[in-house]
């Protein structure tokens, strides 16, 4: 008896991976982001200056600021396109969680680290909801699959900007 007690325990893993695919347990959402993600050439993105971030909403400053329209030094055409690149932004999603965003246009370069979870997910229309957080701030921005390798969403790290940006898998 102890024999088949001991088979039994070493089949139990195996037994439980099985269930687990039968049943369609896992996060099919979460598993098709995670990877590296770069913005599609040819997309447009309002840069703010550097010497302008002070002034973005919610940094507290007076209502006489200027807005970010006040402070759009440029637009960036052809990302990653050749002779006329002027700059790249890339989305990293990883299993446990993280999501690095990396922004490096001549006017505004970045690299912000988020916590990532899944929100909602829509099968049939293949549309996603995720939060990111860094704090203190907080940003859901909802994620379009356009098929298996590109995706589109309004980047976290320029969420005040509104802008839905598509991005291919690297």
């Amino acid at each position: 008896m102890s024999n088949f007690y001991v088979k039994s325990k070493s089949t139990q893993p195996v037994f439980a991976f099985v269930c687990l695919l039968a049943t369609g347990c896992g996060n099919q959402a979460s598993d098709k982001l995670v990877g590296t993600w770069e913005m599609q050439k040819g997309e447009h993105v309002a840069v703010v200056s550097r010497n302008h971030e002070n002034k973005l909403p919610g940094n507290n400053l007076p209502d006489d600021s200027p807005t970010i329209a006040d402070n759009t030094n440029s637009i960036v055409d052809g990302v990653g396109g050749g002779d006329n690149s002027t700059g790249t932004m890339s989305l990293v999603f990883q299993r446990n969680g993280s999501l690095a965003t990396i922004t490096d246009f001549s006017a505004a370069r970045s690299e912000k680290h988020w916590h990532w979870s899944l929100v909602s997910w829509d099968k049939e229309s293949a549309s996603a909801v995720i939060r990111c957080q860094m704090p203190p701030e907080t940003v859901e921005t909802s994620i379009q699959f356009i098929d298996n390798n590109t995706i589109e969403l309004v980047p976290p790290n320029i969420d005040v900007l509104k802008t839905r940006l598509r991005f291919v898998r690297k």
